[in-house]
């Protein structure tokens, strides 16, 4: 389970990420055939390449995909991607991708990721560099305008880092830890909340304890003043506008630590959410976020999918300890964002509108 959620953290970095750690430079021979076949792509056009043209003829894109695209993404990057698709799995599998017949061995292999404008970016360690072997797997690499970058560890290295954290990991949380992953910067990613110089010294002295060396891993506060502003902005939008179409059906069941609440489905649209909720709490004439406990600030929703058909009615039993622990007596708001979405074939849906299911409730001190 600890290698799976280490392999989805590695993914998720790979798409989106960017380095700027030092650039190997060495020139390409003048190869007159390939060995590996490229990956199976459009034919790429002479001149100024029309970014958007090659994505919809690529198969893989819709004109209404490509217009809801946000974040930031261009079509380069979305292209760069494509091109570069095929051969992401055979370095990862330590294969060969040019005339050489050489490849990134793993005892050299420290990564690999897509930058800004989607360029594949391979890491490899000092010691690859002047191995005869991995010169020439570097020069295939760069042949196939892929960057190679210098680094300090290698890829199973950082996973022994994140498997001692994950057999230590009672202990991390206590003093401070709530997640961890790594990718860009060739290092394991420590977010800590609180994060505060002691909680960094004391997690370094355990680091040392349980064997990992402190200068593999980087920490980073696990809540942020932009993810606080951001919370409180989406509670005020949801409890200014919520849904009038998912709404609570009948009565709620209420403690300190969680709620039995059953919800309805009066649109035309299937209700479709996640896991994610929030809890906003009532005081002096405004709905404030409810504060989260130390060191759950920064926790990873898991991701599953659930669904409420139209004119259907779920009863849910949501505990809320392990983030807000017990709530004192006071008047609340339990929050629930999703989309409302038809079905489409296949595995596509059309989105109508995203929404928020709003509802209050009391706890007393009963």
């Amino acid at each position: 389970m600890r290698k799976l959620i280490a392999c989805i953290a590695l993914l998720a970095t790979l798409l989106l990420a960017s380095c700027s750690v030092e650039e190997a430079i060495i020139q390409p021979p003048p190869y007159e055939a390939e060995a590996t076949p490229a990956p199976a792509v459009p034919a790429e056009p002479v001149g100024s390449i029309d970014y958007r043209q090659w994505l919809l003829e690529s198969g893989w894109w819709t004109e209404e995909m490509l217009d809801s695209l946000g974040g930031g993404v261009t079509y380069e990057n979305l292209y760069n991607q494509a091109r570069f698709a095929g051969y992401t799995d055979m370095i990862a599998n330590f294969m060969p991708v040019g005339p050489s017949g050489m490849a990134i061995a793993e005892e050299f292999f420290a990564g690999m990721l897509f930058d800004d404008r989607g360029m594949l970016t391979v890491m490899v360690t000092h010691a690859g560099f002047n191995d005869p072997d991995t010169q020439l797997a570097i020069q295939d690499l760069e042949y196939k305008d892929i960057i190679v970058n210098r680094a300090n560890f290698t890829v199973a290295e950082l996973l022994a880092v994140s498997d001692a954290l994950w057999d230590n990991w009672g202990r991390a949380s206590e003093m401070g830890l709530s997640s961890t992953g790594h990718g860009a910067e060739n290092a394991v990613t420590l977010w800590l909340d609180p994060y505060s110089h002691g909680h960094i010294e004391a997690l370094q002295d355990f680091l040392l304890e349980i064997g990992v060396d402190p200068q593999m891993v980087r920490f980073e506060p696990a809540v942020t003043q932009e993810m606080v502003d951001w919370r409180a902005n989406a509670i005020a939008a949801a409890m200014a506008s919520p849904s009038d179409q998912i709404v609570l059906y009948g009565d709620v069941t209420v403690s300190q630590t969680g709620i039995i609440f059953t919800l309805i489905n009066n649109s035309d649209w299937e209700f479709s959410y996640g896991s994610p909720f929030d809890l906003a709490y009532y005081a002096q004439g405004q709905w404030r976020p409810v504060p989260w406990l130390p060191g759950a600030g920064g926790i990873v929703w898991t991701a599953e999918g659930m669904s409420l058909p139209s004119g259907s009615i779920d009863t849910s039993h949501q505990a809320w300890d392990r983030w807000f622990g017990e709530l004192p007596p006071g008047r609340y708001a339990f929050i629930r964002e999703g989309s409302l979405v038809e079905f489409a074939g296949g595995n596509w849906y059309t989105y109508q509108e995203n929404v928020a299911v709003v509802f209050e409730f009391y706890v007393t001190e009963e």
